[in-house]
C-alpha cells in the first residue's frame, strides 16, 4: 500500500464523533460492570491465600527467633528459598490474573 491509497481510504471513511463513541463506551460499561467486579473479587480471593502462604514462614521465623529479623542479613536458607520460590509464585499469580482478565475481555467483546 502506498500513501495515496491510505489517504484515500481515510478520506472515504465517515468521521468519528466523540459523543457516539463515548455513549457506546458508557453502554458497554453498564452491561459488563458486574462481571468486571466479580473478576476483581475472584482474583483477590484466589490470590490472597498464596500471599498469606509467603508471609506465614516469615512470621513464624520472627516469632520463634526475633533476632533473626533484626539482623543485618537474613540467613542464607531464607535467601535461597525466596530466590527459588518467588519467581515461580509470581509467575503463577500473574498467569492466573491475566487469564481472568482475558476472560473478562472476552465477555466485553
Amino acid at each position: 500500500m502506498n500513501i495515496e491509497t491510505i489517504n484515500q481510504k481515510i478520506l472515504e471513511k465517515p468521521t468519528l464523533e466523540f459523543g457516539s463513541i463515548f455513549s457506546a463506551s458508557i453502554e458497554l460499561f453498564k452491561k459488563v460492570w458486574v462481571q468486571g467486579f466479580i473478576v476483581v473479587l475472584l482474583t483477590f480471593v484466589t490470590i490472597l491465600p498464596f500471599y498469606i502462604m509467603i508471609y506465614i514462614p516469615m512470621l513464624a521465623a520472627g516469632i520463634t527467633d526475633p533476632e533473626l529479623l533484626r539482623g543485618e542479613e537474613p540467613p542464607t536458607m531464607v535467601i535461597v528459598g525466596m530466590v527459588i520460590f518467588m519467581p515461580v509464585f509470581l509467575f503463577g499469580v500473574m498467569t492466573f490474573g491475566v487469564a481472568l482478565n482475558v476472560a473478562f475481555l472476552r465477555i466485553c467483546r
